[in-house]
Formats: C-alpha cells, sequence, structure tokens
C-alpha cells in the first residue's frame, strides 16, 4: 500500500487523495484502511510531561499530536503511565482502536437501526457513546458505516448550517440598511 501524504499537517488517503484530517482506519471517501500512526518520539515526550507537568498537560500533548478525542487521549496516557503498552504497539492494535467502525461490532447494528429509523444525530450521538470519539471523528465513522452498508447517511452537515447562517446574517443586514434608510 502506498503511504499517505501529509498536506499542512493533514494526511491523505493513499488511494483517492482525500484530505484526512486526522488518523483513521478507514478513508471516508473510499473505505481504503489507512496506516495508522503515532508520531515519533510522542512516546517519550509524552512520559517527561507526564513527570515534568502532570498528567494533564501530558493528555493535551497527546491530543494535540495524534488528533485524538479526550477520552482515547486520556486512557492513552493513563496506559502508558501503568505500563501496560506503548502509543507504538497500540497504534498498529485494531482491538484498541476506537475510531474503527468494524463490521458486525453491537454498536454499529444500533448505528444501522438508527439511520434506518431517520435518526442521523441519534446513531453519530450512539457511536460517541459507544466509542468515544469526538463528534467530527464520530460522523466519519457513521458515514463509513452507511456507505458500507447502503444506507443514506445522516443528513444536516456543517455546510448546510453555515449557508443558512449567512443568509440570515445577510437578511438582518438588509433589514437593518432599510430601517437605517427609513428613518436615518
Amino acid at each position: 500500500m502506498a503511504e499517505s501524504l501529509t498536506i499542512f499537517g493533514m494526511s491523505t488517503c493513499p488511494r483517492c487523495q482525500q484530505p484526512l484530517p486526522f488518523d483513521l482506519p478507514h478513508c471516508p471517501q473510499c473505505d481504503a484502511p489507512l496506516p495508522s500512526s503515532v508520531p515519533s518520539g510522542l512516546e517519550q515526550r509524552v512520559r517527561e510531561m507526564m513527570e515534568k507537568q502532570g498528567k494533564l498537560h501530558a493528555v493535551k500533548l497527546y491530543r494535540d499530536e495524534t488528533g485524538a478525542s479526550l477520552l482515547e487521549a486520556k486512557n492513552a496516557v493513563d496506559r502508558l503511565a501503568e505500563g501496560k503498552s506503548s502509543f507504538a504497539s497500540e497504534a498498529n492494535s485494531t482491538e484498541g482502536n476506537a475510531a474503527d467502525p468494524s463490521p458486525g461490532d453491537s454498536c454499529e447494528a444500533e448505528v444501522l437501526r438508527l439511520l434506518a429509523a431517520g435518526k442521523g444525530i441519534g446513531a453519530i450521538r450512539h457511536y460517541r457513546q459507544q466509542k468515544g470519539v469526538g463528534l467530527h471523528q464520530a460522523r466519519l465513522a457513521v458515514d463509513v458505516i452507511a456507505k458500507r452498508h447502503g444506507v443514506a447517511p445522516p443528513v444536516g452537515s456543517t455546510p448546510g448550517i453555515l449557508v443558512f447562517a449567512f443568509l440570515a446574517a445577510l437578511a438582518v443586514t438588509a433589514i437593518a440598511g432599510a430601517l437605517w434608510l427609513l428613518f436615518g
């Protein structure tokens, strides 16, 4: 498999070149498996941060470097503090990868049930609660699950909300301008 590229801190899918904001197990566009990686030297820097400034700063460093959710970062730092695993072995394991929407998963079955019932937001919320990932990562994972099973993905997106907000701001500006002209 080809190496993924990095553009301005974002990796891209080696198959379709889709920009990826953080490490995912599969590309949300083409569902290609992606190499998971932890930046080199991160484990040592996190250990040093724990010793010098405490666990909270170590969790923040891990999140900043990997894009992991707060729960994922806390669990990774806790495992490292307990000496149970290193980040390198964790990055290559599929068992601990919360963002991997694995087929046959009970969480996936519930997500599919919610999507079929037209409850896309509920599906994303359920995935977040079960996997402990962030909103964006959960949304991408639910989209991958929907695509894999031929189910309609959840509706409502950030671009739609932004368009609505822009039009609302434009309307308010137009009304304010008209009032200023009338009563000026």
